[in-house]
């Protein structure tokens, strides 16, 4: 049998370098490392799956955001409807709204109609009055459209990465809860789509107006 020859190829010559070998070692690991933090990162984002926020939803991936500040969780409780809003959001929407009789302003569950805690105040409120807290009760749709496009601004403003995520720890850390930022973003909401109720709110008419 004939002895095989070896035939000594260009890659060879470039690997017998030590400066290519110690190169070519150094790309090998650093592909591993890469393969191996992608590898961490997916398992991350599977261990916290329920709790990142989906910026096509504008909600958590198994909970719901506040759809007036898009920080918190909403308010559960079992004596309670579904609601939308969380704690903070409803102290100001309740606040807002005992000025005109009402328990709420911004449909913050689904009632055909806010609730009325005081019949003789609610009765004596004009007629644009009534009719500028029907539309933004009414207005369901662009309350949720404004939560889904506050996640997307945020979003932004985080300079997200288009294949990464953000789970609720981050989310709050970044954007920050609480009664501050509840009473920003409503007055924002109600600025920027209810004129209307905004004008009757900075008037301050909620009794004894006249009936058009």
């Amino acid at each position: 049998m004939d002895e095989l020859t070896h035939v000594t190829t260009d890659y060879d010559d470039w690997v017998t370098d030590p400066d290519n070998l110690a190169q070519h070692i150094a790309n090998i690991a650093r592909s591993l490392s890469l393969a191996s933090a992608e590898e961490a990162r997916q398992a991350s984002i599977r261990r916290r799956w329920p709790y990142l926020v989906n910026p096509q939803t504008g909600h958590l991936n198994e909970r719901h955001l506040c759809w007036i500040c898009a920080s918190a969780l909403v308010h559960n409780d079992h004596h309670l409807p579904r609601l939308r809003a969380c704690r903070w959001c409803l102290v100001h929407d309740r606040h807002n709204a005992a000025r005109f009789g009402l328990k709420h302003l911004l449909p913050v569950f689904d009632w055909p109609a806010p609730p009325i805690v005081d019949a003789h105040l609610f009765g004596h409120l004009n007629t644009v009055i009534r009719e500028a807290v029907t539309s933004a009760w009414s207005a369901v749709s662009l309350l949720d459209q404004w939560r889904r496009d506050c996640v997307q601004l945020a979003y932004g403003y985080m300079d997200v990465p288009n294949d990464d995520v953000v789970d609720l720890f981050d989310w709050q850390a970044r954007l920050t809860i609480g009664p501050n930022r509840s009473r920003a973003c409503w007055h924002a909401y109600v600025d920027g789509y209810h004129p209307a109720l905004r004008s009757a709110l900075r008037n301050q008419i909620p009794y004894g107006s006249v009936q058009r």
